[in-house]
C-alpha cells in the first residue's frame, strides 16, 4: 500500500487498489465515530463512501494499535489535482466546499481547513475525501495550526468561533481558491496553473498571493476592463470578513462567499482547437452509427474488445472519442493541453453525467511527484502512475508532437506506453495530410527545419511500437492520409 503524506494528527492514510484506509488514533476514536454517525446523510452526495473496518486481517496488515479506529473509504477511481482542472472545475470545487460547509454547519460541524486538495472529481461530480477534516467545535478549538485558538482562547465561544473560521478562510480559501480563480478571471491560466502546482499544500511554505496577479498583468483592453473587478473582489472579501466578526453569523458569511465565487466568470472560451471536430464533420452523436467513418469505427472496435474496462484519451480535444468510450461503458479519463477544449468537454459531462474525468495536461510534461515537507511522503503522485488505463487513445497528436514540438517518435511512444496497461490506439498522419500542409503555424518545428520530417514515417512509428507490443495492426482512418495503428501488449 502507498502511504499518503498527511499533517493530520488524528491518523494516517494508505491507498490500496480500490480502498483508501485511514487509521484514526484511539484518542480521537469517539469524536470521529460521532462525526461519521452525524454525516451519514451526506454520504455519498458530499462525502466519499466511508465505513468502519473490523476485519482483523486488515487491522493487522496496517499495524493498527489496540483501540485505534480503522476507516475504509471508497477509492475514487482516478486522483486528480487542482492544477490539472480547468477553471470551471476549480470554481465548482470552491462552490462545493462552501455548500458542504453550510450542510455541516447545520449539524454543528466544521471543516478545519479550506483547500481544494481535499476534493476529488468523480467524473464531473465533486466529492470530499478527507473525512477527519470534519470536526466538532471542541476539536476545532484544539487545532494547533490556527493562531486564533491561542489569541482568543479566553474569549467567549461565539467570538472564538468566528475568529477561527475567518482565519481558516484567509489562510486557505483565499490563496488556494479565490486568488487562482481571480487569476483565471483576468485571463492568466498558464501562470495560475503553474502557481497552484508550485504552492501545493504541505510541499512548500509558499502560497499564491494577490499581488502576483497585478505583477503579471499584461496591459491590454481586457486587463483594463477587469482590473476594477478584481479590486472590487478584494473589497468584497474584506467586507464579508468584517460582517462575520460584527454579526457572528457563519451561515451568512458562507453564503456571501458563495455568491462572490458564483459571480466570477472564469471560463476561457473558444480557442483555435475547440472547433476541431465540427470543422471535420465528426461532431455527431457518440452513440454507435453505421454512418461513422473508418476512424470512428476502428476506434470503437478496438476499445470494445474484451478486457478493456478503462480508457485514457490523450490529447482528447473536446472529447468526442472519450464520450464514445463512455457510451461503451468504459471508465474514461480525457486530457488535453488546450483548456478551452476541456471546458467544453466538462460542460458536456456535467450535462450528460457521462463517466469521464476531463483534465488539462501536457502529454510530454505531465504532473510529477512532489513530496511533503512535513513527513517526506508523497503528496502529488505522478500522472503516468495515476492515470494508467487498459486502453490509451492517441488520435491526431503524434504529428503535432514530432513536427510541431520537436519530440522524437520514440519519446512519444515511450510516454504513451507507460500509461497503457493493455492496448494503445494511435493515429499516424502522413506528410500529405491537408492539416500539415495548410496550417504551418501548428507545425513550426518542421517549417523551420524540414529535415525533421526525415525521421517521421509510418515505418518509423511501427518500429518504435514494436519495442513494446506483440501485436500491431494497421487499419484505415479518415481521411485516407491517416492510418490507425492498434497495438496490443
Amino acid at each position: 500500500m502507498l502511504k499518503v503524506a498527511s499533517c493530520d494528527r488524528q491518523g494516517a492514510v494508505y491507498l490500496d487498489s480500490d480502498t483508501a484506509f485511514r487509521i484514526v488514533d484511539r484518542s480521537h476514536r469517539d469524536e470521529v465515530e460521532a462525526v461519521l454517525h452525524s454525516t451519514a446523510d451526506l454520504i455519498p452526495d458530499y462525502i466519499v463512501e466511508t465505513r468502519i473496518e473490523t476485519n482483523p486481517v486488515l487491522v493487522k496488515k496496517l499495524s493498527c494499535n489496540p483501540g485505534d479506529l480503522l476507516l475504509g473509504h471508497r477509492r475514487v477511481e482516478y486522483i486528480s489535482y487542482p492544477h490539472e482542472w480547468c477553471a470551471e472545475m476549480l470554481k465548482d470545487a470552491a462552490l462545493f466546499h462552501l455548500d458542504l460547509s453550510l450542510a455541516l454547519l447545520k449539524k454543528g460541524l466544521y471543516l478545519k481547513d479550506a483547500h481544494p486538495w481535499n476534493i476529488l472529481f468523480d467524473g464531473s461530480n465533486s466529492v470530499f475525501i478527507d473525512f477527519t477534516s470534519i470536526v466538532n467545535e471542541e476539536t476545532l478549538f484544539n487545532e494547533e495550526y490556527l493562531q486564533a485558538n491561542t489569541q482568543y482562547h479566553k474569549a467567549d465561544k461565539d467570538i472564538r468561533l468566528v475568529r477561527t473560521i475567518k482565519e481558516i478562510f484567509e489562510r486557505m480559501f483565499l490563496p488556494y481558491f479565490l486568488v487562482p480563480l481571480a487569476g483565471y478571471f483576468v485571463y492568466q491560466p498558464a501562470m495560475v496553473k503553474k502557481r497552484i502546482e508550485e504552492t501545493t499544500l504541505n510541499t512548500t511554505l509558499d502560497y499564491f498571493k494577490w499581488r502576483e496577479l497585478f505583477f503579471n498583468l499584461a496591459i491590454s483592453r481586457h486587463t483594463l476592463k477587469n482590473l476594477p473587478k478584481i479590486l472590487l473582489l478584494m473589497i468584497r472579501m474584506q467586507h464579508n470578513a468584517y460582517s462575520l466578526i460584527k454579526h457572528r453569523d457563519i451561515a451568512a458569511y458562507l453564503n456571501s462567499m458563495r455568491t462572490l465565487v458564483a459571480e466570477m466568470i472564469v471560463a476561457r472560451g473558444a480557442s483555435g482547437y475547440s472547433g476541431y471536430y465540427s470543422q471535420k464533420g465528426e461532431d455527431q452523436s457518440p452513440e454507435y452509427s453505421e454512418g461513422w467513418n473508418d476512424k470512428q469505427k476502428g476506434v470503437y472496435e478496438a476499445i470494445s474488445k474484451e478486457g478493456i474496462k478503462s480508457v485514457l484519451d490523450a490529447a482528447c480535444n473536446t472529447g468526442w472519442y472519450a464520450r464514445m468510450a463512455a457510451k461503451c461503458g468504459k471508465n474514461v479519463v480525457a486530457f488535453d493541453i488546450d483548456e478551452a477544449s476541456i471546458e467544453i468537454l466538462y460542460s458536456k459531462v456535467k450535462r450528460t453525467g457521462e463517466n469521464i474525468l476531463p483534465l488539462v495536461l501536457n502529454i510530454m510534461d505531465p504532473t510529477t511527484e512532489r513530496l511533503s515537507i512535513v513527513d517526506n511522503n508523497r503528496v502529488l503522485i505522478e500522472a503516468v502512475d495515476r492515470l494508467k488505463a487498459d486502453s490509451v487513445l492517441a488520435l491526431g497528436i503524434i504529428h503535432h508532437l514530432v513536427l510541431g514540438v520537436g519530440a522524437s517518435i520514440d519519446a512519444v511512444v515511450d510516454r504513451l506506453t507507460v500509461m497503457s496497461k493493455k492496448q494503445l490506439v494511435v493515429e499516424f498522419v502522413s506528410m500529405e495530410d491537408e492539416k500539415i500542409q495548410a496550417e504551418p503555424e501548428f507545425f513550426h518545428v518542421y517549417y523551420q527545419n524540414p529535415n525533421v520530417a526525415q525521421g517521421y514515417s509510418l515505418d518509423a512509428l511501427l518500429r518504435s511500437l514494436g519495442r513494446f507490443y506483440s501485436k500491431i495492426e494497421c487499419k484505415p482512418s479518415h481521411p485516407d492520409t491517416r492510418t490507425l495503428v492498434i497495438c496490443e501488449k
